[in-house]
Formats: C-alpha cells, sequence, structure tokens
C-alpha cells in the first residue's frame, strides 16, 4: 500500500456508456440486422456527442465474422470527423495486422472473436497490444 492508504499497483475503473450501432452502408440496422432504422451514423454520433455520450461500439454487419479484415475506411472516416470520440471497432479481425492497422487510425480499441477461436491471433502477442 501507498502511504495514503490506497493500492498502487491496483486497477482503477469507472463506469462508461458505450453507444452501439450496428451498421451497413453508413445505415444503422435494428432487430439483428434485419431492420434499417433509417438513421446515418454520422448524424447519431453527433446527436449523441451534443449530448456528452463520445463513446462508441460500431459494428460493420457485412464483415462481422468474415475474417477479411475491418472496415479501415469507416472507422478512419468517423475518427477524422469525430477525433473526441473514443470508438471500438467491430467486425471482421482476422489478425494482429488488422488491430495495429486500427491503432494506427486513432482507433481506441477493438472487438476480437472469431480470429481467436480460429487460432488466427497469438494470445500473448495480443496481450501485448494494449501495453
Amino acid at each position: 500500500m501507498g502511504k495514503s492508504g490506497e493500492f498502487e499497483d491496483e486497477p482503477q475503473w469507472c463506469f462508461i456508456i458505450i453507444i452501439a450501432a450496428d451498421v451497413i452502408k453508413n445505415q444503422i440496422y435494428v432487430k439483428g440486422w434485419s431492420e434499417n432504422s433509417n438513421l446515418i451514423l454520422q448524424d447519431y454520433m453527433s446527436e449523441m456527442s451534443s449530448i456528452g455520450l463520445y463513446s462508441y461500439l460500431i459494428t460493420d454487419v457485412e464483415k462481422d465474422g468474415m475474417l477479411q479484415g475491418p472496415n479501415i475506411n469507416l472507422y478512419t472516416e468517423l475518427k477524422l470527423n469525430f477525433p473526441d470520440a473514443f470508438i471500438i471497432a467491430s467486425g471482421g479481425i482476422k489478425d494482429i495486422a488488422d488491430i495495429l492497422q486500427l491503432k494506427d487510425k486513432g482507433i481506441e480499441a477493438a472487438v476480437v472473436g472469431k480470429a481467436i477461436y480460429e487460432k488466427r491471433i497469438d494470445l500473448k502477442e495480443l496481450s501485448k497490444i494494449g501495453q
């Protein structure tokens, strides 16, 4: 314990609201990706940002589960238009290179699923990226 009585090595956690959007061609889809909400992603993010919500989980539905790489253009455009947003990219990640490319574009986080289950990503290598 430190002098103040707090544990120095203990992680500090906070509660965060993350706005999730499942997207096909910049349109938000609902009901298991079966129905177009007629909301444009960027307009929705602008509305959310205007009320102080800046964290987003954006899933590119056309990429999800395909292991063909994420939609780098989508996430790059979002980061350019919303530089203060905390963006979690989801859909299509096939390897460590995809994650590093997202990180290089300023994307703060990524959802990795199928690539782990199919052993396309080494977990030890993955754990080093966030450090």
